[in-house]
């Protein structure tokens, strides 16, 4: 996330000042996806910039999601060594917050579609 700077317009990633190639296949073809502006959300969102939301408002959830499981996974490495290799939160819906996720996506691109916004 640090070496990846969006451009000035938003509309791309730099890697070391060189701008990236589209890696979206939808994009390239000229319509929008579910995912669209996501990557550029999340790296907006690392920086505290509030423009993350207008690119894609499940970046931020994503970008939490991701830094959330950093001190998860130390938690459970620690079980681990100390030979508590049982799941200690046997409940958690992983399966369901990872849909969740999808249907803010596809909600939020419908929704775009819907009101006729361009994709970002």
């Amino acid at each position: 996330m640090v070496l990846l700077q969006p451009t000035p317009a938003r509309d791309g990633l730099t890697l070391f000042g060189v701008r990236l190639p589209e890696s979206c296949g939808a994009k390239r073809l000229g319509a929008s996806c579910p995912g669209c502006g996501l990557t550029r959300s999340v790296v907006l969102a690392a920086r505290l910039e509030p423009s993350a939301l207008a690119l894609n408002p499940v970046g931020p959830v994503v970008l939490l999601l991701l830094v959330g499981q950093v001190p998860w996974r130390l938690w459970r490495l620690a079980r681990l060594r100390r030979g508590r290799a049982e799941d200690p939160l046997p409940g958690l819906p992983w399966g369901a917050l990872v849909a969740g996720l999808g249907v803010a996506l596809v909600a939020v691109w419908l929704a775009r579609l819907a009101l006729g916004l361009p994709a970002p």
